[in-house]
């Protein structure tokens, strides 16, 4: 493209990276940056529908696009959507009926169509913002309240079909109704074969980017003495549960692992690259504490990430931070490979002290090595008109990030993109590029990554300069944010269906632009920077007198040592101006002291001497 004055915009030859394929995670230099890191919100049912105050789709609707608006300007990467609540459905089921909260507030609303599928339409606005979505289920929970759910409607609901299915005590007595849930026995096979059959139509049918299991377990250590379950249970071992307290735990633990197990193997036949998480009480085996997953609701969790079968696992740590760090560190340690979330209790800020607490429960989670946070909920977020989404985009996600790869699904990366170039105007600095070839395993680009910094190189390692991820496959973006008379440096990467980033595939720059002076200059000039002194950027100012000069422009020390190249590049005739922000070639900020600034344009050259005062 020939471009005209006043403006001039280079490209830098294409700078093919010559790195080693196989990533490496680096710590981040701050706690408060991360990249790649799963940034996940929990949202519920109510949030998009009765807490509306509506019960139009309108309002549902609404309500949904300010959450996921409002996700993007905090930078999370995940959206957890409740659609499963009570074995009813927030999305067009062919199991089980249309949930009352979309066109009512009362139970007598079951399974009345509202005419929209609130999990087709997230999905598609998710998609649209660059958000995955995961659909979160509620595994076993029947019904909640003290109202049943009406007969007549289609598809009946279970809770009237199967009460058999119900949760009993040892006495034999189902869950009465209440303002708890009423569960379902996951030891009767009946309740599995139903669950499953829920879960992989939504996985089959819908372009989720995973689900998420909550309430995967038994409701109390009370349960489930139902008929079914101890029938089995005696069949299998010969007696009854009472002859054996510790066996009959362990038999139901394995109820819900063989529940979990089938569904991610099945998962992985339909869709593999779908992540397969659960929600799970934020003790794993605290025998003292009177409420962990192992003990009293038979939840195995560290036993699935041992086997294999889930992707990250949410421990709920909605306790302060003397709980929270050991819990964090524990579910870390036994991690197994796979991924952990670590569950933060955003809905208590107040209880813990502000919402500094949860910004320091997010950097131990990252201490600790967690891949993740997944907070308790969106609608904590919404509180004095929205402004926390802001605030923990401002302190503790500052940057966007990517979600975290998972090298067990995929663990060959995209290839480069290729071409890149930019163009700056009044509206900023337009970069645009081409897709790269598919990778060795037929992966192509999914989206990018353009990184930013007014440093000497691109460092894709360092948090800090991920400028923003495409939502989707498009290959031009506009930095809008970039200030006239600054210096950048930009880089692009690919990201594939699993989330692995390529290596750069080149570097351009706005290092070099027209100073504002159309006429050709009589001769070559260096002119003395300004400020000077400075202490954080200076500019400096050159004039090139003839066409296609190969021009250099470097910064020494007084030792004569090289402290960084600010340019390299052939250049036309024209005014000139670069930014220097102190920092040398590995984008560490340099001492204060006296430096040069040397300019060689062909056998032209010119020194000045600048002062950095820190």
């Amino acid at each position: 493209m020939k471009l005209t004055r006043p403006i001039r915009c280079l490209r830098l030859a294409a700078i093919l990276a010559v790195l080693v394929t196989v990533q490496v995670i680096v710590p981040a230099t701050s706690p408060r940056a991360a990249n790649p890191e799963g940034r996940a919100i929990w949202v519920t049912r109510w949030a998009y529908t009765t807490g509306t105050g509506s019960t139009y789709s309108s309002s549902h609707k609404a309500r949904i696009r300010r959450i996921l608006d409002r996700a993007v300007e905090g930078n999370f990467n995940v959206i957890v959507l409740q659609v499963r609540g009570q074995c009813d459905a927030y999305y067009a089921s062919n199991y089980e009926p249309w949930a009352y909260e979309l066109t009512g507030t009362h139970p007598s609303s079951l399974g009345n169509d509202p005419g929209w599928d609130p999990l087709a339409y997230a999905i598609d606005q998710a998609h649209l913002r660059g958000l995955e979505l995961h659909a979160w289920l509620n595994t076993f929970n029947a019904w909640r309240g003290t109202t049943p759910p009406p007969w007549g409607i289609e598809p009946e609901h279970m809770y009237n079909l199967h009460p058999e299915w119900i949760c009993a005590d040892v006495n034999h007595t189902p869950m009465t109704l209440s303002s708890d849930y009423v569960s379902f026995s996951p030891g009767n096979p009946e309740v599995i074969e139903h669950t499953l059959n829920v879960a992989l139509d939504v996985l089959e049918r819908y372009d989720v980017d995973g689900i998420h299991f909550d309430y995967i377990r038994y409701p109390t250590s009370a349960y489930s003495r139902d008929a079914v379950t101890e029938s089995l249970f005696t069949e299998d071992y010969g007696y009854p549960p009472d002859q054996d307290e510790d066996e009959w735990k362990s038999w139901q633990r394995d109820r819900i692992t063989n529940f979990l197990q089938q569904f991610y193997y099945q998962a992985q036949l339909i869709k593999p690259m779908v992540k397969i998480s659960a929600a799970v009480i934020g003790r794993y085996n605290v025998p003292s504490s009177g409420w962990d997953g192992y003990n009293i609701v038979y939840q195995d969790a560290r036993l699935w990430a041992s086997r294999g079968i889930i992707d990250y696992l949410a421990p709920m740590i909605y306790w302060n931070m003397d709980e929270f760090a050991p819990l964090i560190e524990d579910w870390t340690h036994y991690s197994y490979g796979r991924h952990v979330y670590a569950g933060i209790g955003a809905y208590k800020a107040d209880e813990f002290g502000g919402w500094g607490a949860i910004a320091d429960q997010v950097d131990t989670a990252r201490a600790e090595g967690a891949e993740g946070v997944l907070f308790f909920q969106s609608t904590s977020f919404d509180r004095s008109d929205g402004y926390y989404w802001t605030w923990i985009g401002q302190n503790s996600f500052q940057h966007p990030a990517s979600v975290p790869p998972m090298w067990w699904k995929d663990p060959i990366p995209p290839e480069p993109p290729v071409n890149l170039q930019i163009v700056s105007d009044g509206k900023g600095n337009t970069l645009t590029w081409e897709a790269p070839p598919e990778a060795s395993d037929g992966d192509g680009a999914e989206y990018y990554g353009l990184y930013r910094t007014t440093g000497a190189l691109v460092d894709v390692d360092d948090p800090g300069q991920l400028l923003h991820l495409t939502p989707g496959t498009g290959t031009e973006y506009t930095d809008a944010s970039a200030q006239q008379g600054m210096s950048y440096r930009y880089a692009v990467t690919a990201y594939d269906k699993g989330d692995n980033e390529s290596a750069p595939g080149g570097e351009v720059t706005t290092a070099v632009e027209i100073a504002g002076d159309v006429r050709l200059p009589a001769g070559p000039a260096l002119h003395q920077n300004y400020p000077n002194p400075f202490n954080a950027n200076t500019t400096i100012e050159f004039d090139i007198s003839e066409d296609a000069v190969p021009v250099f422009l470097r910064i020494y020390n007084t030792l004569g040592q090289r402290v960084v190249t600010l340019l390299d590049e052939t250049l036309a005739s024209g005014r000139y101006r670069i930014t220097w922000d102190g920092t040398d070639r590995s984008g560490t900020r340099v001492a204060s002291g006296i430096y040069l600034c040397r300019l060689q344009a062909g056998d032209w050259s010119r020194t000045h001497r600048m002062v950095l005062l820190r």
